[in-house]
């Protein structure tokens, strides 16, 4: 069944990836990110609720890295992203004490971006809460040493899942948005007690990388889009 399963969701997201069409805003900020890096890598951060949109846009680009939880949902998006392209980690925070793996993916995904590979991390983790960034990144950045770069793909239509983090899967022929927002060095020394202040940074930057990719669909072709912030 999930086998199955996994099959729709790729014949589905190929077919979202040949229909829809999709625009590149602030390619400067990534470059710079990649420039900059000693590994010549970046860690993309952007929400949950997107992660239909950001994975149809960067199908066919090599080496990109993303994180799936060890569950059999988990399992069956992971299988599906593989087939892809993408190479996958399993792996997610800890729920009700209990450790999901989040350890061994965080020391993979270290290996890949040591490598050159870039990471996609939905910085408000697989359970939320939504649009709250996790410290993930931060770590993964301060023992790398790559850029943060915030990200926000928005699609002009799409569906609205009721999941906790209202995720939106765009509709084929839609415009699909991709902004890359401001790169972020990482601090060395930034101690554990700052972190929630970078925290808030990365998720600002995610929502001003968002209300740019809105204005330009809506100045460019009059089309209003005005996301579920409830």
């Amino acid at each position: 069944m999930y086998h199955f399963v996994s099959f729709c969701i790729y014949f589905l997201l190929r077919f979202l990836r040949l229909t829809c069409r999709i625009e590149t805003l602030g390619v400067e900020n990534r470059q710079w990110a990649l420039e900059h890096s000693p590994l010549n890598s970046y860690i993309l951060a952007f929400w949950h609720e997107y992660l239909g949109s950001t994975i149809t846009a960067h199908i066919g680009q090599k080496s990109i890295s993303a994180m799936a939880s060890r569950s059999q949902s988990g399992r069956m998006i992971g299988r599906t992203l593989t087939w892809l392209g993408f190479m996958i980690v399993y792996g997610s925070q800890k729920r009700n004490g209990k450790e999901k793996g989040g350890k061994e993916a965080k020391e993979e995904l270290v290996r890949h971006l040591n490598s050159g590979h870039i990471a996609c991390l939905t910085v408000d983790g697989s359970i939320g809460p939504r649009r709250f960034c996790k410290p993930g990144a931060l770590k993964l950045a301060i023992e790398t040493g790559t850029y943060i770069v915030p990200c926000a793909t928005v699609a002009s239509r799409y569906w609205q899942l009721n999941t906790w983090d209202k995720l939106q899967i765009p509709k084929p022929f839609s415009r699909i948005i991709l902004n890359f927002g401001q790169s972020l060095e990482v601090p060395k020394n930034l101690r554990e007690s700052e972190f929630l202040e970078f925290q808030l940074l990365i998720g600002e930057k995610i929502n001003e990388a968002e209300k740019k990719a809105l204005i330009y669909l809506d100045q460019k072709y009059n089309i209003q889009v005005s996301p579920d912030l409830t």
